[in-house]
């Protein structure tokens, strides 16, 4: 019997990384399957091949799981501000066609390409940041953002939990300045109660790359700048980090939309569900709520500090137990979850390492292309 063959498209236009994709084909890798893209791509190391190969012998058509990603739609350049856009290629919903589309969606936002009628073609679609409480079209499932081999490689060396700093690393706006709703409201109303009794580390990492090594000098530039040693130097030495991220949205309407356009009416939309969400007990979802620095600072082995994510809406292929995994608050009882998350005493100590064991069983690469394999086989 042939081993499962997978195609992976990447845009010319991606320069940079594309780590919904690497993710998967990394996974991939470790489990020996073959796969197969229409470029060369995504280097794990210096003198490393590259992890995408095109191999001209190998059509998308002579395999069986065809991958795109949003970077091939719609793309904008971090750097230039310039946004892609590219048809999808041909053929690729050829009727009789043996092979599974499938299409990874980790768009910032609520209602992101997935929405378009188009999209209803693919056979699958993994979408980071879902949120169970909203409208999602039937072929979305919730996905992660999760982690690759270079960040386990940039976290290998981290301190134990009874030697790092006793502190609450808020290390955010590294990549970009601008703040998210759920961390502007953080701000204001939890972290100066929590910094009551565990200091809040607001140190933001230097951005200077003359002692990197080649490899490092590698990873800043697939990364976008994003990849730096003293970052994850920080992640291994404070007990917990801040990973609160996204917008936090009333309890109603089911399908948000009206509410997330901008301009006056949305304003007044918003408030006026806002209200109507509080009278009949609606808590808020949270959208766009999974970043780097969550799955970071699980394989860091510290604290993950967010909201509480399964009253918020998240949902996940396998989630996380809070104040077991990771610790989540609940914006409406701040003092009462601060105060159990002081009366923790040492046992906070043990949240990092089994967060760490968690996410390494559930969200490693290749837990999740094994993951994607049984959800294409069913």
């Amino acid at each position: 019997m042939k081993p499962i063959r997978t195609y992976f498209f990447i845009a010319d236009h991606v320069q940079k990384f594309d780590d919904s994709m690497i993710y998967l084909a990394e996974g991939l890798q470790s489990l020996g399957l073959p796969f197969y893209a229409n470029r060369d791509f995504y280097k794990a190391d210096v003198d490393a091949e590259y992890l995408f190969r095109h191999d001209p012998k190998v059509s998308f058509s002579d395999c069986d799981i065809v991958i795109l990603s949003y970077t091939w739609f719609d793309y904008l350049d971090e750097e230039s501000y310039q946004r892609f856009k590219q048809e999808p290629p041909d053929g690729l919903f050829n009727p009789g066609r043996q092979y599974k589309v499938v299409y990874l969606d980790p768009t910032d936002g609520y209602r992101t390409s997935s929405w378009g009628p188009y999209f209803r073609n693919f056979d699958l679609i993994l979408r980071a940041k879902y949120n169970k409480r909203t409208m999602n079209p039937s072929n979305l499932r919730p996905w992660v953002l999760g982690y690759t081999d270079r960040i386990t490689r940039a976290t290998r060396e981290h301190l134990p939990a009874r030697q790092r700093s006793r502190s609450l690393l808020v290390n955010f706006n590294f990549s970009h300045p601008f703040e998210h709703q759920l961390r502007a409201e953080v701000k204001q109303t939890l972290l100066p109660k929590i910094g009551q009794w565990l200091p809040v580390n607001t140190r933001v990492t230097d951005k200077d790359t003359s002692a990197f090594t080649p490899y490092d000098h590698l990873m800043w530039k697939q990364t976008g700048s994003k990849h730096h040693p003293e970052y994850y130097r920080m992640l291994g030495s404070n007990l917990a980090n801040a990973c609160f991220c996204g917008e936090l949205v009333p309890g109603l309407p089911f399908d948000p939309t009206p509410i997330l356009r901008g301009g006056g009416k949305a304003r007044m939309l918003r408030n006026l569900f806002g209200v109507l969400s509080r009278v009949l007990g609606k808590k808020r979802r949270i959208i766009q709520w999974d970043s780097w620095r969550f799955w970071e600072t699980m394989l860091a082995g510290g604290v993950a500090v967010h909201i509480d994510l399964e009253l918020y809406g998240v949902e996940l292929p396998v989630m996380p137990v809070n104040w077991k995994h990771y610790i989540g608050f609940n914006l409406s009882q701040i003092d009462r979850d601060v105060k159990r998350m002081e009366a923790l005493g040492d046992e906070i100590l043990e949240i990092g390492a089994r967060g760490r064991a968690w996410a390494i069983e559930n969200y490693s690469p290749e837990a999740s292309a094994k993951r994607l394999l049984t959800m294409l086989s069913k």
